[in-house]
C-alpha cells in the first residue's frame, strides 16, 4: 500500500508495509476477545457494586494492605468472588478511575462494550 505525504518540501510517497485490514484481520479475534473479557469484567463489578454499599472501601483496603499484586489479586477474587482477571483490571486501573466507579457508570460501561462487540461482528 502507497500513501502520499504532504511535507514542507513537498509530497512524498510513503510505502506502507502492513495494509491496516490485513493487520486488523490477524489480530480481530483477539481483540474481540480483549473487549469480551473487559465486558465480562464490567459485568463482574457491577454484580459487586449491586450487592454491597462499601465494596469500593473493600478492594480499596485490600489492595493497600496486600503484600504484592498475586496477593492482592487473590485477596480481591475471595473476598468479592470475582475472576483473577476481573481482579487483574482492578489492580491496573487508575486512582481516579477506581474511586469513580459506580453501579450508573459501570451499567453504561458494560452497554458501550456491547455495542462496540455488535458492531464488530456485524
Amino acid at each position: 500500500m502507497e500513501v502520499n505525504v504532504v511535507t514542507k518540501n513537498g509530497v512524498s510517497a510513503l510505502s506502507v508495509k502492513a495494509d491496516f485490514y490485513e493487520v486488523l484481520d490477524e489480530n480481530f479475534t483477539a481483540i474481540c476477545e480483549a473487549i469480551s473479557n473487559r465486558g465480562k469484567a464490567i459485568k463482574e463489578l457491577t454484580s459487586v457494586f449491586e450487592k454491597e454499599d462499601n465494596s469500593l472501601d473493600t478492594i480499596i483496603q485490600i489492595m493497600t494492605t496486600s503484600i504484592g499484586e498475586n496477593a492482592a489479586k487473590n485477596a480481591l477474587s475471595e473476598k468479592l468472588g470475582i475472576s483473577p482477571q476481573t481482579a487483574q483490571y482492578l489492580l491496573v486501573m487508575s486512582l481516579e478511575d477506581l474511586t469513580t466507579l459506580n453501579v450508573k457508570k459501570l451499567k453504561k460501561m458494560l452497554d458501550d462494550y456491547r455495542t462496540n462487540i455488535s458492531k464488530l461482528v456485524v
